[in-house]
């Protein structure tokens, strides 16, 4: 797993709630997540990784801060990305934490694999190639979801 950059430095980006944003980065492949990571640490955010949806889960459950954005890849090993995003969102329903902004950053394009995602608690899907200015506009939002009707009232302001 790369290093996860330091959550509370003062100099990061915060949210809407005056805290750093954090996000989770998932994905398998070690190029497309070193990428990620280099372009969390331009924009400043605060990053958390993991290389596969077991690992993601973990990761959730063990932040002492709040993960406000989770770029979820949906094809990996050992537990994929829309199995992880379940056992987030009932880990997010048990503790009644604020509910994460889960985007599926994929390279399955499909209706059905799209409709698999939000059926799963994805609120954005996102087909690979995604340029990284469409996800730096995403996290620096601020982005409002209406998890009870995902995807239609996302708001990025």
């Amino acid at each position: 797993m790369i290093p996860t950059q330091e959550v509370d430095s003062p100099n990061l980006p915060n949210s809407q709630s005056g805290l750093p944003i954090t996000v989770l980065l998932v994905d398998d492949n070690p190029i497309n997540l070193k990428i990620l990571v280099m372009y969390m640490t331009k924009l400043k955010f605060g990053y958390v990784t993991a290389t596969n949806g077991l690992e993601a889960v973990e990761a959730y459950r063990a932040s002492a801060v709040h993960i406000d954005y989770i770029l979820m890849d949906i094809s990996m090993p050992v537990m994929d990305g829309l199995t992880a995003t379940r056992h987030i969102r009932t880990l997010e329903s048990a503790s009644k934490r604020k509910p994460s902004v889960i985007a599926a950053i994929t390279g399955l394009g499909s209706t059905q694999a799209q409709q698999r995602a939000y059926s799963s608690g994805i609120d954005i899907y996102l087909a690979k190639p995604v340029a990284m200015k469409t996800i730096g506009e995403l996290i620096s939002g601020p982005a409002e979801v209406d998890h009870s009707n995902r995807l239609k009232a996302l708001k990025i302001t």
